[in-house]
């Protein structure tokens, strides 16, 4: 069993022509929940980083739809052997999003495939998919699920997708 601490950063502009550039920084941090009989230690650090730049218009679109597409870029480094890749890769990446009153909800997307790098590692094929909704409370509490689901296209297929459930609750101060 594993769980997944994620920090996210999220930094955007505009550009003077009216257009908007979007960048976001999603490293991911593992720790072992449960012990592995068969394995004297468990690898801990940093895995691989993938940065996602995504380009939108600075005005919304259809039904006040936030839309935006960009390049996904792939960066071997991992603290470990065993948490990456040792790969370099790219693919494509989008986002979109809607508001409506209380609600925000949309899906983060991106595709990645490996470029170069060690050839004795099997190569990057993989697809990450972030549905999210996010419903607002009053006094700035909120309710939200947002689970990262993954597919390793180079994977067995009975090994292939990762689908996590879950939910949260917090409270922006």
């Amino acid at each position: 069993i594993e769980a997944v601490d994620a920090w996210e950063a999220t930094t955007g502009g505009r550009e003077p022509k009216g257009e908007a550039a979007f960048e976001e920084l999603r490293p991911a941090f593992r720790r072992e929940l449960a012990r592995r009989l068969d394995s004297p230690a468990v690898p801990q650090g940093l895995g691989d980083t993938t940065q996602s730049l995504f380009f939108a218009p600075s005005k919304h679109g259809p039904l006040g739809a936030i839309l935006g597409f960009g390049p996904a870029l792939l960066f071997p480094t991992a603290t470990d052997h065993d948490l990456g890749t040792e790969k370099w890769g790219a693919g494509p990446t989008a986002v979109g999003l809607l508001q409506h009153g209380p609600w925000t909800y949309g899906m983060l997307t991106n595709h990645t495939w490996s470029l170069a790098g060690d050839d004795g590692r099997s190569d990057v094929n993989s697809t990450f998919l972030q549905p999210f909704v996010n419903y607002t409370l009053p006094d700035a509490w909120y309710i939200v699920t947002a689970p990262i689901i993954t597919a390793d296209w180079e994977a067995d297929s009975d090994d292939r997708w990762t689908v996590p459930i879950g939910a949260g609750v917090g409270k922006i101060v």
